[in-house]
């Protein structure tokens, strides 16, 4: 067994902060560009899900939690963190949306991530840690394995801020 102390700007009076602030500057073309080849059936689904909604023009905030929701509720994609046999000729993400829609954490923030940049809301994956529990006889959130996790920034232009998809 390890001990260790966990320093994060990400929590403030024992709750997640809502942005977590770039040591290095980040130009907005760097988080709209998709980064790796062509990903149709990553790009179909998007617009297929933008296009049903019927939010073609709204705000980041509607389209990033209209992509968001149909990762999580469309019933077709599924969590599990045992490992998926994915086809070598295909980006992994395009691969989790057109053959194998199950996988962990990364592969949702990714898929989600590069979606809101096809759709043109600036967005970037994050990794870190869920909360475990907090022991108050010591005063500390115990933090393991099992809470590490990515989830999805995006920037809200009307705000500029940084939001959260989970």
């Amino acid at each position: 067994q390890m001990e260790y102390r966990l320093g994060t700007y990400a929590i403030a009076e024992g709750s997640q902060a809502p942005l977590t602030p770039s040591p290095m500057p980040i130009r907005r073309e760097q988080l709209l560009g998709l980064t790796s080849g062509d990903l149709p059936t990553l790009i179909a689904t998007a617009d297929r899900w933008i296009a049903e909604s019927g939010l073609s023009e709204a705000g980041v905030i509607e389209r990033a939690r209209c992509l968001e929701t149909q990762l999580k509720s469309s019933g077709k994609f599924a969590y599990s963190l045992e490992g998926q046999s994915r086809d070598a000729q295909l980006d992994p993400i395009e691969d989790f949306v057109k053959n194998t829609p199950q996988g962990h954490c990364e592969y949702f923030a990714s898929t989600l991530a590069v979606m809101l940049r096809h759709r043109g809301v600036p967005a970037r994956v994050v990794n870190g840690y869920r909360l475990g529990p907090w022991i108050p006889e010591g005063g500390y959130w115990v933090v393991t394995e099992n809470e590490a996790h990515s989830w999805v920034e995006f920037w809200d232009d009307a705000a500029e801020a940084w939001r959260v998809a989970d």
